[in-house]
């Protein structure tokens, strides 16, 4: 069977955080997944630089690397993990351009490759908490992400337990419920 002729039962846009755990969650249900990406497959070997020391980089590690680059990612070099580091995982801003309305303007920040924005955080994320879900509140736009109900807190640290612990992530444990992951032994 040609790859065109391939049947899904599930197709998955973006291979981010989000997009990869829905995979495997999918796929471990028995589910057949297509994953699609629009951007390239990374290689550990040239594109993670951000463990580089200053020395070891063109521009000693300047933040916004050389003046073409910053001409060419203006929206992107404001993000603070935009640097000379890591300023090639981001989207060239004149290949891509978006515009706003004047009175909602909205920095997009982008990347173009497998793994999405997490890759461009250098590979952390943070759990959300109570004050990122009720962020429409605060600032006009949208919806909030989960009610103010004890319960919507509850399940969403629920969660949080279950993906640190089947994916071995490790922090700081105050930061967490105590062992809260032993309940899903």
């Amino acid at each position: 069977m040609s790859a065109q002729d391939q049947q899904f039962d599930v197709v998955i846009v973006g291979s981010g955080a989000t997009g990869g755990w829905a995979a495997k969650q999918l796929t471990e249900a028995g589910l057949s997944v297509a994953v699609l990406e629009a951007g390239r497959k990374l290689d550990p070997e040239v594109d993670y630089t951000e463990h580089k020391r200053p020395f070891e980089m063109p521009f000693r590690g300047r933040r916004l690397g050389t003046e073409e680059r910053q001409a060419r990612q203006p929206v992107q070099s404001l993000c603070y993990q935009c640097d000379e580091y890591t300023n090639h995982l981001f989207i060239d801003d004149t290949e891509h351009p978006y515009t706003t309305p004047a009175d909602r303007p909205f920095t997009w920040i982008r990347g173009r490759h497998v793994g999405g924005k997490s890759i461009m955080w250098a590979r952390q994320t943070y759990r959300l908490s109570d004050y990122d879900m009720k962020a429409a509140s605060r600032d006009g736009f949208g919806i909030d992400w989960q009610s103010t109900t004890p319960l919507s807190c509850l399940i969403t640290t629920l969660l949080n337990d279950l993906s640190e612990f089947l994916v071995r992530l490790r922090g700081c444990l105050i930061c967490r419920t105590a062992n809260s992951y032993r309940r899903w032994l």
